[in-house]
């Protein structure tokens, strides 16, 4: 072979010296290019589907917490002292009334035990002064019927006395008529009859002034018991009040009916009066989303948007989202003072308003009692656990839902055309 035809194949100098081969037709496409290029027309139809068709969401993101009431109720120690024992723990179901904890009050506890002393001292003396004084009275009474017994036997031996010179005096009288006796003689004893007769009435008050004596000295008897008596009374409201006061100082008591959410003290701090012994949430008010969005787009959300939830015990790959939807949104920023009435932690303060003053938007989750937690969600059932208020939670509202050729065209007029577009808000 000669050096020609060692430079080509020999299939390929068999094609060519073989003219019945001209005759065939040209492939220009084969048959994959023709399943690839009805791919790519497929696909711009789809896409262009979509862009007349379809929808892009526009989503506004904050940070909330699940809370009943909207807000959380601090329970303060009216009064200052040690903190002696904390009767409940978060998570704890507790009654209006109920105590909660009690604080060591020293100083009143001595009072409280002097209070006792002194009232069981003047009982104690009381009841002594009470059989000094019963005695007295009944040998005072006992020598005043003696002195009254021997003035009436006097009164009646008077008597006797009187009714003999008032007989006598009558036969005087007649003697003296007939002249058998001096009038000197009856009126000497007349005179004697009129003597008798103040006698008697001198025993007389005599007996009467023993029985004033009896009543006086009952009197004043009476008189330094009621005394005695009323200063054991005050002695034992004093203690009653001062237990009163034991009680209200050292018992403090939930002024509601709520969950705990958060034990804000430990045993044995000393505690000042108005300083919070814990946080507490309300049970009768459903469970809400409060969530501060950024104040740019916070001002986007309004009453009756959609909101999907995530709270942090839950995975969304596995659960998705809890649905909710907008029920207010606040007017003005949240302070950090506002916020830290709901979060009750400085750092989530700092962390939720780290992008400026947020707006406050409380969401209420959409309820199912058909899901194990009770409230809809974008998976069939949800987690099994429930959703507990205090729970952390991130919010995406959707804020407007867009065609996307409304997005495309715009682009394109600037890239083609060089028309810029103003941007929608």
């Amino acid at each position: 072979m000669s050096q020609q035809n060692r430079l080509f194949r020999k299939v390929s100098l068999e094609r060519l010296s073989s003219p019945e081969q001209l005759d065939r037709l040209l492939e220009v496409v084969s048959p994959r290019g023709w399943l690839a290029l009805l791919t790519v027309f497929l696909a711009l139809a789809a896409g262009l589907t979509w862009g007349f068709l379809g929808n892009l969401p526009s989503k506004v993101e904050g940070q909330g917490i699940l809370i009943r009431g909207c807000s959380v109720l601090d329970v303060v120690s009216e009064h200052s002292g040690r903190l002696e024992q904390i009767l409940v723990r978060s998570g704890d179901l507790v009654e209006e009334g109920q105590v909660i904890a009690r604080l060591n009050q020293a100083a009143l506890e001595v009072q409280i035990t002097n209070q006792k002393v002194q009232l069981e001292s003047f009982q104690n003396q009381d009841e002594a002064l009470r059989i000094v004084e019963n005695r007295n009275q009944s040998l005072e009474a006992e020598n005043l019927e003696e002195q009254t017994t021997s003035i009436r036997e006097t009164i009646r031996n008077f008597r006797q006395q009187a009714d003999f010179l008032e007989s006598r005096i009558e036969s005087q009288e007649q003697l003296a008529e007939a002249g058998l006796l001096t009038q000197a003689t009856v009126l000497e004893t007349r005179s004697t009859f009129f003597s008798v007769q103040q006698e008697i009435a001198a025993a007389q008050a005599q007996i009467q002034n023993l029985e004033i004596q009896r009543l006086e000295g009952e009197k004043r008897v009476q008189q330094e018991r009621n005394r005695r008596a009323l200063e054991i009374e005050q002695t034992r409201l004093s203690l009653e009040e001062l237990k009163a006061q034991r009680a209200r100082s050292t018992e403090i008591v939930s002024p509601h009916e709520g969950r705990v959410l958060q034990v804000m003290t430990s045993e044995g701090n000393l505690v000042d009066a108005g300083t919070s012994v814990l946080t507490m949430e309300l049970t009768d008010p459903e469970l809400q989303l409060v969530a501060f969005l950024p104040p740019a787009d916070g001002k986007r959300v309004v009453p009756g948007m959609e909101v999907n939830i995530t709270p942090t015990t839950v995975k969304p790959e596995e659960y998705g989202y809890l649905r909710g939807r907008v029920v207010d949104v606040s007017a003005f920023p949240s302070t950090p003072q506002g916020m830290m009435r709901i979060l009750r932690n400085d750092s989530l303060v700092q962390q939720m308003s780290a992008r400026g003053s947020p707006i406050e938007v409380v969401v209420e989750p959409i309820t199912d009692p058909d899901t194990p937690s009770g409230f809809e969600w974008t998976s069939r059932r949800g987690p099994d656990q429930p959703i507990v208020a205090g729970t952390l939670a991130f919010a995406s509202v959707v804020v407007e839902e867009r065609r996307p050729i409304t997005l495309v065209v715009p682009l394109l007029r600037r890239w083609f055309l060089g028309v810029e577009t103003p941007s929608e808000d």
